[in-house]
């Protein structure tokens, strides 16, 4: 990981000190198992840029900004997910393909700080202890202030990344280190379990997941997909959603969010970790996943020249709701 953040750093100065970009957005460890999303705009700020199996951030979100749409050309740290929404925004025609450089990074997977934290917790060591992670040939390592603990890779990333299928950028300018091959087979388990419930069990459950939802919108903040400059839950001439939260409304807005991102989420969960309720959120979002690609043999996010699912028409497709 070391070699890594030098080859990061070099390649951003490198892009800063010719004016290849105005700015570059990456990502700063603001302490040992803290990280955030960083705009670098000199050669100096450059040497702040950090990477991590602790950066989980989307930032293609970034892209959608309007003062970014409207500026120079800047450059961006994108993984394997983050990289397949910067496809779509392209597709969609909302990020222009000559105005960002896109520097890859081959993920090993995002470290989830629950997990990591309640197994240090287990081994009776204190997170604040830690001073560095990063993950070799299946293992999470923690360099703590007495020595270093290592983890098996499974057990402490998010259960997406076990088997994630583009852990390397699809497009990028800049690839930094090797490829990683994908992880696993691609499954759906977590979908087919809901699926194998009958509608009275499978609307109990949603029922009691849903209820929880504040509507902080967070997750519809943290979406780079979800760039509309006004939402549906915000208009009020005519109100389409309360404000209340109550379990109805709650359901509402995010079956919008769901169908509004049919064949576009390109399943980075932002969404979900986002959310301060815990809500399995990319359950819904990787239920739609599977039926549009059964149904189209469509995924989101995968080829620059490729038209977005729902502005594309084959002859061939299904047209069963035709009567």
């Amino acid at each position: 990981m070391v070699n890594l953040v030098e080859n990061l750093r070099k390649e951003a100065g490198r892009l800063l000190t010719e004016g290849k970009v105005k700015h570059i957005i990456g990502y700063e460890m603001v302490e040992p198992l803290k990280v955030r999303p960083f705009f670098a705009k000199s050669a100096d700020d450059a040497n702040k840029l950090h990477y991590s199996p602790l950066c989980a951030h989307n930032l293609a979100v970034y892209l959608t900004l309007e003062e970014i749409k409207a500026g120079e050309k800047i450059g961006l740290v994108v993984k394997g997910c983050d990289s397949r929404a910067v496809i779509q925004l392209i597709q969609e025609g909302i990020v222009d393909r000559e105005k960002v450089v896109l520097i890859g990074v081959p993920c090993r997977g995002i470290v989830d700080l629950e997990k990591l934290r309640e197994e240090l917790g287990e081994r009776n060591v204190q997170s604040s202890s830690a001073t560095g992670i990063s993950i070799e040939n299946g293992v999470v390592k923690v360099e703590t202030k007495n020595g270093i603990i290592k983890f098996d890779r499974k057990e402490i990333v998010f259960d997406i990344c076990n088997h994630c299928q583009n852990p390397t950028p699809v497009l990028y300018d800049i690839l930094l280190g090797e490829e990683v091959k994908p992880w696993g087979k691609e499954n759906y388990e977590d979908v087919k379990e809901i699926e194998r419930m009958d509608l009275k069990e499978r609307w109990n459950y949603w029922k009691e997941k849903l209820s929880k939802c504040v509507r902080c919108y967070a997750c519809r903040e943290v979406c780079p997909l979800c760039y509309c400059k006004e939402c549906l839950v915000d208009k009020t001439m005519p109100t389409w959603v309360r404000k209340s939260v109550v379990t109805s409304e709650n359901t509402f807005f995010h079956l919008m969010r769901v169908f509004h991102l049919a064949g576009r989420c390109v399943g980075c969960v932002a969404c979900e970790r986002s959310c301060p309720e815990g809500i399995p959120l990319s359950k819904l979002f990787r239920k739609m996943e599977k039926d549009v690609k059964a149904l189209f043999d469509y995924k989101a996010g995968m080829d620059v020249e490729q038209k977005p699912l729902l502005a594309s028409f084959k002859l061939e497709d299904p047209e069963e709701f035709i009567k």
